[in-house]
Order: structure tokens, then C-alpha cells, then sequence
């Protein structure tokens, strides 16, 4: 569903969150959505530290909120089914 590649790779971590702003301010199509939040998987997947893991937790929360926002406010923006994976994903990180 949503791109293999590593589009937010290089952004350093206060980069990666000023990106996540910018990137929701836009009004984007769900597979932004994913693409945003398996950057963040895959940092907790290459951290080690509990550190690093715990301060990915606020912007899944965050981008799972702005998900369900953007649901109720279109209906075609996402199915069930996109929610139901995009939970998943957060859970991951939770």
C-alpha cells in the first residue's frame, strides 16, 4: 500500500517531526500516513536504547488521531480497513 523506500531516512529526529508538521498541514492522502508512520517503525526497529523508543510514542499517537480526524471529516479518505493497519502500525510502536 504505501512506499518501500525511505523518503524521511536522512532527516535527522527533530527534522523528522518538523517534517511530520509540514507534511500534515497539507491535507495528505493517506498513504502519507503510512509512509509516516513506518519511519517511525522502522527507527524503533533501529534503536537500542529505551530512550529513543519512548520519544516515538507521542507522534504515533499524534499522526493515529490526525488519521481518524481526517477519516471523519472524509469519508473516502481511508476504509476500515486502512484504519485497521494504520492501528497496527501504532500499536508497534506503543
Amino acid at each position: 500500500m504505501y512506499s518501500s523506500d525511505r523518503r524521511y531516512k536522512k532527516n535527522d529526529w527533530w527534522d523528522f517531526l518538523t517534517v511530520i508538521d509540514q507534511e500534515l498541514e497539507k491535507l495528505p492522502a493517506k498513504e502519507t500516513f503510512f509512509n509516516l508512520i513506518d519511519e517511525l517503525r522502522m527507527r524503533k526497529a533501529e534503536s537500542i536504547s529505551e530512550g529513543a523508543t519512548f520519544k516515538m510514542k507521542a507522534p504515533a499517537k499524534d499522526l493515529l488521531e490526525k488519521f481518524k480526524d481526517r477519516m471523519d471529516k472524509d469519508e473516502e479518505f481511508a476504509s476500515s480497513v486502512d484504519l485497521e493497519e494504520f492501528n497496527r502500525l501504532v500499536d508497534f510502536l506503543l
